[in-house]
């Protein structure tokens, strides 16, 4: 049977299969954005923890944010680059091989590097402020359970994006591995993991810091525990405040505003959620 374009009057442009180049084209780019903006609400949720532990102070958010802008904007201009030089052979066969052909270009890897870079920097970020808090304040439940959850979230998307660039310099694993969206699915797994190992933290705090002062707890699934107790956590930290200032009064021991600094830090890490509208 004669080829499309050996018939009367035919050709490749007049072919569909020749029309889905572009269209495959356009597939990729929509995937490559999307894949994008996934990572990017995964490392604000990082940023916003790494934020939260320097006491919210202005100039970490900014070097974080503009740290972040500096990743993703070479990655957007590389993949869009990429999605034009990669190659897209004409399904001569559509009705028995359905769907997009990309052959990737050779250099698929550099957006792991981007992503390698920022995690890198985000963790050692935090290791630092973790370690300096330890050593001024002790190793408190919540500093050891930041560090167990940022340390196993750090291994696993370095060895994700570590796995994905070695298959991107690799022809025969290039595509499969670019297709799967494996590290895209690694992250927000254990970004996931990351939220709900504290927010299952900071609910048990919430019940042992209620059942302490006395207070009936609420139901753990009531909506407005998060308002109520983040009051309760104002107020009593207030009253603690006022406890140690009259003890400085009445004593010549000198408290170095050592507890306080420490108790603003671990309501600024508890308190994120409600400040932002998310669970970090």
């Amino acid at each position: 049977m004669p080829s499309y374009s050996d018939r009367c009057g035919a050709s490749w442009h007049d072919d569909p299969a020749y029309i889905s180049n572009g269209f495959c084209k356009n597939i990729v780019l929509a995937y490559s954005y999307t894949s994008i903006m996934v990572s990017l609400n995964i490392a604000v949720v990082v940023v916003l923890r790494c934020w939260a532990l320097y006491d919210r102070k202005p100039w970490v958010l900014k070097f974080l944010v503009s740290f972040l802008m500096l990743m993703i904007l070479p990655c957007v201009y590389v993949v869009t680059k990429q999605a034009n030089d990669n190659l897209y052979p004409i399904v001569t066969l559509p009705e028995i091989l359905p769907g997009c052909i990309v052959v990737y270009s050779s250099y698929a890897w550099i957006p792991y590097t981007f992503a390698l870079c920022f995690e890198s920097m985000v963790f050692s970020m935090m290791l630092h402020r973790t370690y300096v808090i330890t050593q001024k304040y002790g190793n408190t439940r919540l500093i050891w359970r930041l560090m167990i959850d940022g340390t196993l979230y750090y291994v696993a998307a370095i060895a994700a994006v570590i796995f994905c660039l070695g298959a991107a310099v690799s022809d025969s694993l290039r595509a499969p591995v670019i297709s799967s969206g494996l590290l895209v699915s690694i992250l927000s797994t254990m970004c996931s993991r990351m939220i709900l190992s504290l927010h299952n933290f900071t609910e048990q705090e919430q019940l042992e810091r209620l059942g302490t002062s006395g207070v009936a707890p609420a139901p753990v699934f009531s909506s407005s525990l998060k308002v109520a107790t983040s009051d309760i956590y104002e107020e009593r930290f207030k009253k603690l405040e006022y406890e140690r200032s009259t003890d400085h009064e009445r004593t010549s021991f000198k408290f170095d505003g050592g507890a306080d600094d420490y108790s603003q830090i671990e309501m600024n890490v508890l308190r994120v959620s409600d400040r932002i509208g998310i669970n970090v």
